[in-house]
């Protein structure tokens, strides 16, 4: 087996070679669908690794050389409030891609469902937005929610240590900052999202809805 680069919680990650990358997922699950997404996101200019193969649930795309925006943010190589808003802009870029044909509602954009700070490769092109496996389509304000949501779980510990609760805080303030009251227009199905994810334990679906109402007071404080 190649190298093991990088373990998820449905995924794992190997190098095949200097520019490919075998992602395979532990489920069984059927990578197509993906595979043309990110192909439809890619002809439109948006930034995403090129997929050269999908079949089953393994698929062999490019191999973005890089740091993600999360080691950057530890090895402060940026600040939080830089990495709100790179967040904030591939949201606003995801925006202006045309949804696939007879897709969702007739308002409804591509959402990735699962942008942060760990997914996000800074290229020397600029950010790469990985990890398409949530991606569907639905409101814009459904996507700014779940990274906003993402960002105030870490803000309050859940998943990191004590030492990124700090610049976590940061960067969902300038986030917030650049996304506005959409958030809270997608905080409800985000975090049903969230907490329906059945990776979480008991424990930390209860922070879900700690970090939801961090977010609220970040956005419209009483």
């Amino acid at each position: 087996m190649s190298e093991l680069l990088a373990s998820g919680r449905e995924a794992d990650v190997y190098a095949l070679d200097a520019d490919r990358v075998l992602r395979r997922y532990r489920a069984d699950r059927d990578v197509a669908a993906e595979a043309e997404l990110m192909a439809h996101l890619q002809r439109q200019g948006f930034p995403v690794p090129e997929v050269y193969s999908a079949h089953g649930r393994e698929m062999v795309m490019q191999r973005v050389a890089g740091e993600t925006l999360l080691t950057a943010i530890v090895a402060e190589r940026i600040s939080p409030v830089d990495a709100g808003r790179v967040l904030a802009e591939l949201h606003r870029e995801l925006g202006r891609v045309s949804p696939l044909a007879g897709e969702g509602a007739p308002t409804d954009r591509i959402v990735h469902l699962d942008l942060h700070p760990d997914n996000v490769i800074m290229a020397d092109a600029g950010p790469v937005l990985l990890d398409w496996s949530n991606a569907r389509h639905g409101p814009a304000e459904f996507d700014l929610a779940v990274s906003a949501l993402i960002l105030a779980e870490a803000a309050i510990g859940l998943h990191v240590p004590a030492i990124m609760c700090g610049p976590a805080a940061e960067t969902l303030n300038a986030f917030l900052t650049r996304a506005g009251d959409d958030v809270l227009g997608g905080l409800p199905r985000a975090v049903a999202l969230r907490e329906g994810n059945p990776t979480l334990s008991a424990s930390e679906r209860a922070q879900v809805t700690a970090a939801s109402v961090v977010v609220r007071q970040r956005v419209a404080p009483e």
